[in-house]
């Protein structure tokens, strides 16, 4: 039972990597622009937390393994 919840759950992460990531990573910078439109500074701040947060979930394995898991 237990390992066919964690296979589930891998498909799904496997769903989530290819069709998620892309799309919220472009909502992201989309709205990045438009808060450019009305602020120069909420822009960039929106941007730089689109990118980090982008890179933070390209390396949650290596994130995930320095925490000890």
């Amino acid at each position: 039972m237990i390992a066919n919840l964690g296979a589930e759950l891998l498909s799904w992460q496997a769903v989530f990597d290819t069709n998620f990531v892309p799309i919220a990573v472009t909502a992201g910078l989309l709205l990045a622009l438009v808060a450019a439109m009305f602020s120069r500074i909420a822009g960039v701040v929106v941007f730089v937390f689109t990118v980090a947060g982008a890179a933070a979930y390209g390396a949650r394995d290596a994130i995930i393994a320095l925490a000890g898991g």
